[in-house]
C-alpha cells in the first residue's frame, strides 16, 4: 500500500497541474470564444462548434489567418477535453507546425502550442514522448525567455513530472 501511495502522489501532482492549466486555458479561451459565439456546453457540442468556427474562418479569412489559428487551437483543446487526446495531440502538432511557419518558431503562441502538443501526447498514453517534447521546449524557452522565466521553470517541472510518469510506467 505504501508503494501505491508513493506512486500515486506524483501522478496526482501531475493531474493537479494539468487541472490548473486547463482552468487557465478555459479562462483564456473564454475571452476568445465568447465574443465569437461559441457557447460552452458539453465537450462534444464545444467540439462541433469549434469545428464550425474553424471551417467558417478558413473559408472567410483563409487558413493562415491568426483568427483561424486561434479557432484551430480551441478545436484541438475541446477535442482533448472531449476524450480524444490522441486526436488532440495530432491537431496541436499540425497547429504548432503552422504557427512556427507563420509566426516564427520563437513566437509565444508557437511555444504555447508546442506545450499543449506535449501535454496531449502524454495524456494520450505516451509520457516518454511528452517528456522528450517538453525537454526540447525547455531548451527553446530558456534561449528565448531565460532560465528563470516562469514559463521556462513550469516547462522544466513538466519534464520532470512526465519523466517520472515514464519511469513508473516502465516499473509496472
Amino acid at each position: 500500500i505504501e508503494r501505491g501511495v508513493k506512486l500515486y502522489q506524483p501522478a496526482r501532482s501531475l493531474r493537479q497541474r494539468a487541472d490548473t492549466q486547463r482552468r487557465a486555458h478555459h479562462a483564456l479561451s473564454a475571452q476568445h470564444t465568447h465574443s465569437e459565439g461559441i457557447e460552452k456546453g458539453p465537450a462534444g457540442e464545444a467540439v462541433e462548434q469549434a469545428q464550425s468556427l474553424v471551417d467558417q474562418r478558413t473559408r472567410d479569412l483563409g487558413p493562415d489567418h491568426r483568427r483561424t489559428l486561434d479557432a484551430r487551437q480551441e478545436l484541438a483543446f475541446c477535442t482533448g477535453e472531449d476524450g480524444s487526446p490522441t486526436k488532440a495531440a495530432a491537431l496541436f502538432w499540425e497547429l504548432a507546425r503552422d504557427c512556427a511557419r507563420l509566426l516564427g518558431p520563437d513566437h509565444p503562441t508557437t511555444l504555447a502550442t508546442r506545450h499543449a502538443h506535449a501535454y496531449w501526447t502524454g495524456t494520450a498514453g505516451h509520457p516518454d514522448d511528452a517528456a522528450r517534447l517538453l525537454h526540447l521546449l525547455v531548451i527553446d524557452r530558456t534561449r528565448v525567455l531565460g532560465p528563470n522565466h516562469e514559463l521556462t521553470q513550469k516547462t522544466r517541472q513538466n519534464v520532470i513530472a512526465w519523466t517520472s510518469m515514464t519511469a513508473r510506467c516502465h516499473a509496472i
